[in-house]
């Protein structure tokens, strides 16, 4: 399989290097695309010397644009798979492969990590565990299936949703958006479980003033996407 490992970062020198060491590791074969949005510390040259590709794109364009570069990387490189993790350190390598495994072998077109599938012993923050509470309530009664972590950062796609989001879609707001879009247009979306760390080096760009905005243009995303029309799968062929 051609795989994709994304990882997008913004001012993550102090964990970058070990998250390419862990995705070499336990996906040796994957190849690596770091979307850098410009960051003022080392993370761009750090990340070029342990052998990832890196592209950088405006850090206005946020963790969404970061992410639909990196579809648009893939489908423009022909990978079959893409996988996403954050570069904070907090997602396990063991558990992208995992996830991988889940789309090639044909279990789900689209698989999502979730820490609250089997535990919930992740700590979160009160605003985040609110948001994440109200985006898995709000999914799953959209979708007619149980979601529990919409918003982990850790997920895997086929090349047909490759293709399907490259040529039809920009995500204001990458991956609560992206779970219903997908669903509706009919890929089957499924969790995996995943167990996360807290964040030991570097310091989190979502101050309480931002998480609150991040939960209110994240509802209102979702509840309006339910009245747009979504083109079925295969419609971009």
């Amino acid at each position: 399989m051609h795989i994709l490992v994304a990882i997008p970062a913004y001012n993550e020198e102090g964990s970058i290097t070990d998250v390419i060491a862990q995705v070499r590791e336990h996906l040796p074969t994957a190849d690596i695309l770091v979307v850098d949005g410009y960051s003022t510390d080392r993370t761009f040259k750090l990340a070029s010397g342990a052998g990832a590709h890196v592209v950088r794109v405006p850090s206005t364009y946020a963790i969404a644009g970061a992410v639909e570069t990196a579809f648009l990387y893939a489908y423009r490189n022909g990978f079959e798979v893409l996988a996403r993790m954050d570069s904070d350190g907090q997602h396990h390598a063991r558990d992208l492969a995992r996830i991988i495994q889940a789309v090639v072998s044909g279990w789900a077109d689209v698989a999502v990590g979730s820490r609250y599938l089997e535990s919930d012993s992740y700590e979160n923050t009160l605003t985040r565990a609110i948001g994440i509470t109200l985006f898995a309530a709000l999914v799953s009664r959209i979708t007619g299936k149980r979601f529990t972590d919409t918003t982990s950062g850790i997920m895997a796609v086929n090349r047909d949703v490759i293709r399907y989001v490259a040529v039809h879609h920009q995500f204001d707001y990458s991956e609560v958006e992206a779970i219903v879009i997908l669903h509706r247009a009919g890929f089957n979306v499924r969790e995996v479980p995943v167990t996360m760390r807290q964040r030991t080096v570097g310091t989190s760009s979502f101050t309480t003033v931002r998480a609150f905005y991040y939960v209110f243009k994240g509802l209102l995303s979702v509840m309006l996407e339910v009245f747009r029309r979504v083109r079925p799968r295969g419609t971009e062929l």
